[in-house]
């Protein structure tokens, strides 16, 4: 049997001159006839905080990625963070 692993939208939050972006994407493994779905965010570090409107446009980047992948019929969603310490 074979997993297939699948990359869907991004929404990307441009961060300008303060480095690095913050990256939102849906992803998930295909196996067995099941996918499991999930949001990934790339790139938040405590050594480099969000102003009030980073954090919101990361926040709507967030709750568009939940809707979008609520219009899956799938209900297994899990959130990552991923860490680059």
């Amino acid at each position: 049997m074979t997993t297939t692993r699948i990359e869907n939208q991004r929404w990307t939050v441009d961060r300008g001159d303060r480095k690095p972006s913050v990256d939102i994407f849906l992803a998930g493994l295909h196996h067995r006839g099941r996918v499991e779905r999930e949001i990934y965010v790339h790139w938040l570090d405590a050594s480099s905080p969000l102003t009030s409107a980073e954090a919101r446009q990361v926040a709507r980047a967030l709750m568009a990625a939940a809707d979008a992948i609520n219009d899956i019929d799938e209900p297994d969603c899990v959130m990552h963070l991923t860490d680059h310490t």
